[in-house]
């Protein structure tokens, strides 16, 4: 990569990273192709998981910002489940 001896970047392919201008820059450089919001490179992607699936359990959606907050701080977090 530029400046960087050996440096590879990885493509995630998340959206910010799909534009048009951003995919003719990295045609410039050596690039790994790599799986969108890939835990092996954001551990939090396991705790948002874990939070998502305890959430879809819940009885009722929740429709505001409040609501939700509310509800991630009830959520028991298992991470065997």
């Amino acid at each position: 990569m530029n400046g960087i001896q050996g440096g590879v970047f990885q493509q995630d392919n998340a959206p910010p990273h799909t534009a048009i201008v951003i995919q003719h820059a990295l045609q410039r450089v050596g690039m790994l192709p790599w799986p969108a919001r890939s835990p092996d490179l954001s551990p939090i992607e396991h705790l948002w998981d874990i939070i998502g699936r305890q959430l879809q359990r819940q009885p009722q959606s929740a429709l505001t910002v409040p609501v939700l907050t509310t509800k991630c701080k009830c959520v028991e977090l298992h991470p065997t489940n």
